[in-house]
């Protein structure tokens, strides 16, 4: 009895998921892996990006990994470190982009 308790406050100091009998912790890593699956195949299924030059329906899937990707981070690390880290590589980037676009364009037109 005594054990039995104390298997189940490790547990949930562990932070797992327990609904019932069966612990679903497989559950967010399966999704951690269909979302990087995703990532890797968009260049491969997304060929009207090369001809129209946009694509809505694989940039939302892109966009959708990667929040769910950085959210899982930030949650398992149990801090926003992850989502500050993300937030400042896109700034660089947009950064970097800005500068490149004026180096090209000396007279701003």
């Amino acid at each position: 009895m005594v054990l039995h308790v104390y298997v189940r406050d490790a547990e949930a100091r562990a932070g797992r998921v327990d609904l019932g009998a069966r612990e679903y912790e497989a559950l967010p890593i399966l999704g951690f892996g269909l979302a990087a699956l995703v990532l890797v195949l968009v260049p491969f299924l997304d060929r009207g990006a090369a001809r129209d030059g946009r694509s809505p329906v694989f940039t939302a899937a892109g966009i959708v990994a990667v929040v769910y990707m950085v959210a899982l981070t930030a949650w398992g690390y149990r801090s926003l470190a992850p989502v500050y880290a993300v937030l400042a590589a896109v700034a660089l980037i947009w950064i970097f982009g800005v500068a490149i676009e004026r180096r090209e364009d000396p007279d701003g037109r």
